[in-house]
């Protein structure tokens, strides 16, 4: 009840506990939308249509941030992948992020 009251404290959780998902999402956001821009600067330098950069624009801010949030938060269990164990980045810190979660309830609320 009081996180809802002051929504203050709860921007300030998601702020500390997120930092290096907020981080990766701003630095992937950067150059996956550098790279796509490249192509997308290809397609508008063939094809002279008015809308190329608007239309090319939109599919480079949305492929960048859902191949960013994919890998935030998927796959939720561990995969083997090869000789790789992948995990969602957020959900491989959990036992970090419920630490973070504990002390702030008890610090603050």
């Amino acid at each position: 009840n009081q996180m809802v009251q002051d929504r203050a404290k709860l921007g300030q959780l998601f702020r500390k506990v997120g930092q290096k998902e907020l981080d990766f999402l701003t630095n992937s956001g950067l150059w996956f939308g550098f790279l796509l821009g490249l192509i997308q600067l290809a397609v508008a330098l063939v094809w002279e249509n008015p809308w190329a950069l608007s239309i090319g624009g939109m599919i480079v801010g949305l492929a960048t941030n859902w191949l960013a949030l994919k890998w935030i938060f998927e796959p939720v269990y561990p995969t083997k992948i090869g000789p790789f164990l992948v995990q969602g980045m957020f959900l491989r810190r959990q036992p970090e992020v419920a630490a973070e979660f504990s002390k702030f309830f008890a610090s603050k609320i």
